[in-house]
């Protein structure tokens, strides 16, 4: 009996991967790269073509290239690899990265759960971690989140599993994908602890999984402390007093701020980047123009609120190994979270998506102890659950989708600087997205840069990256001194111009 509910939640599970892994491909068929992924994207393209590391080049943000590199390593392989169909196919290959790791990194999570629950407990897993938007977007979107994300999962798995070696290299793959990778290893060890009793062994295993990562990340923070003061450059600049960070996004780099973990805005945000609502900001679910909308949304949070129910019988794990591997797990990355709320700000709900898959196993925990007085309540509460995740796939498909409307909507733009500017050529402004999508370096827009500048991007209503409106320094420019700009496009659909600075 208990053999075919194995088999049978077995199935599920799988089936519930296949889903997940088809929703993750079909997503990214349609999704249009756009914030920070425009900046990495940009930084492996370059990566490709110039067999270089960028540094200091006009990739669209003020600040240099400072990133690990992994990301956009694989990147630019696939973007090799699919640009001998041409530049179309290599920058929708470069595109796969994310649902190809995410896959692999759902079945990894399985994997895991099966080491640690039994079947009935993974599959109920599965469907918080399949389906809760964060770890589908990021596992759609070219962020470095789901890549960073999948080598941690993967040295937690080959450490369950007692491949020591092949755990301690996922772990420095993970910190040389993004610095947060690192906060895996307190983990990976407290795992290699409990699983081994004989001393010498333990002290061996334990100088692998500091010394390996150290190799293979050591490099680029050296780098890093050499061309910036800061191995972890641009963060936690005011321990190591680096580079200056002022032309970084944020000036505030030299500080941590108290105030901002304490801040209820620490957790409403981190709430709703977990469900999709992009930076967790709350004005975000009004870009665009929806019928209903606040309607919509109050039935949204409140499902969301449903979907979490389980985890009230989460907790209650009777086997203390597991459960403190879930707590590391979790309090790992809820560092990470705090540590940068405090630096940064609190836009930084993705930064605990590694934490994700443990608390997928609390949840399958919780729901897998529900015990139902009827079938009948047994099959409504199953319905339920199905329908609040049809909902989150719905509003999720929608949100790519809408999104992806509106930056087709800026393609001919696009197209028009590609084929009638120089490879060379800088344009104003200073925007990640423009420099991407029109494969072009940008440059401050400001009044002095006028004299390095060779086009001027002009579209005032440009709401998706307000970055790409020029100041109204340089509106004014245009209009007293006609005479050194040429306007060579108009778009009257999209508002959109391009000057041409005269030399």
């Amino acid at each position: 009996m208990i053999k075919n509910k194995n088999n049978f939640y077995k199935k599920l599970s799988i089936t519930v991967i296949v889903i997940g892994i088809l929703l993750r491909f079909f997503l990214t068929s349609f999704y249009v790269v756009s914030g920070d992924a425009c900046w990495q994207l940009s930084a492996a393209r370059f990566l490709a073509e110039n067999k270089k590391f960028p540094l200091y080049e006009p990739l669209g943000r003020p600040e240099p290239f400072w990133a690990p590199p992994v990301f956009h390593v694989m990147s630019a392989f696939f973007y090799s690899a699919f640009g001998i169909f041409g530049n179309n196919a290599a920058e929708f290959g470069m595109k796969m990265l994310s649902p190809l790791l995410g896959s692999l990194t759902l079945i990894f999570i399985y994997l895991i759960n099966k080491k640690l629950f039994d079947e009935k407990t993974a599959f109920y897993s599965l469907l918080f971690t399949t389906f809760v938007p964060m770890f589908v977007d990021y596992n759609v979107f070219s962020y470095i989140d789901g890549v960073v994300t999948f080598f941690i999962v993967l040295g937690i798995y080959f450490t369950l599993n007692g491949k020591y070696i092949k755990s301690s290299i996922a772990g420095g793959l993970a910190a040389l994908t993004k610095y947060n990778g690192i906060f895996v290893l307190p983990l990976l060890i407290y795992i290699t602890c409990k699983g081994t009793k004989n001393r010498k062994e333990l002290a061996k295993k334990l100088a692998v999984f500091l010394i390996v990562p150290m190799l293979i990340a050591s490099p680029w923070f050296i780098r890093n402390y050499n061309d910036f003061g800061n191995p972890v450059w641009p963060f936690m600049n005011f321990i190591f007093n680096g580079k200056d960070t002022s032309a970084f996004e944020s000036s505030e780099l030299q500080k941590f701020r108290l105030g901002n973990v304490f801040s209820i805005n620490s957790i409403t945000f981190t709430y709703l980047s977990i469900f999709g609502v992009p930076n967790g900001n709350y004005n975000d679910i009004f870009f665009f123009k929806v019928p209903y909308i606040k309607a919509l949304f109050v039935i949204w949070l409140f499902g969301t609120l449903v979907f979490l129910l389980p985890f009230a019988k989460g907790f209650a794990i009777k086997d203390k190994t597991k459960k403190r591997i879930l707590i590391i797990w979790i309090v790992s990355y809820l560092a990470v979270l705090i540590l940068y709320i405090g630096n940064v700000g609190w836009t930084a709900g993705r930064f605990f998506m590694p934490a994700l898959p443990a608390l997928g196993m609390i949840y399958g925990n919780g729901f897998s102890r529900i015990r139902f007085k009827s079938k009948n309540l047994m099959v409504s509460a199953h319905i339920i659950l199905l329908l609040i995740i049809l909902g989150l796939v719905a509003a999720e498909s929608t949100k790519i989708i809408l999104a992806s409307r509106q930056w087709d909507s800026f393609e001919q733009d696009f197209m028009w600087i590609k084929d009638n500017t120089n490879k060379n050529a800088l344009i104003m402004p200073d925007a990640q997205c423009l420099a991407y999508h029109t494969n072009r370096g940008t440059i401050k827009g400001t009044k002095e840069n006028l004299k390095e500048a060779d086009y001027i991007f002009v579209n005032q209503n440009f709401n998706l990256e307000r970055r790409a409106m020029v100041s109204d320094e340089i509106l004014k420019e245009l209009k007293t001194n006609a005479s050194n700009y040429n306007k060579v496009y108009e778009n009257k659909i999209t508002k959109t111009s391009v000057y041409k600075v005269k030399k």
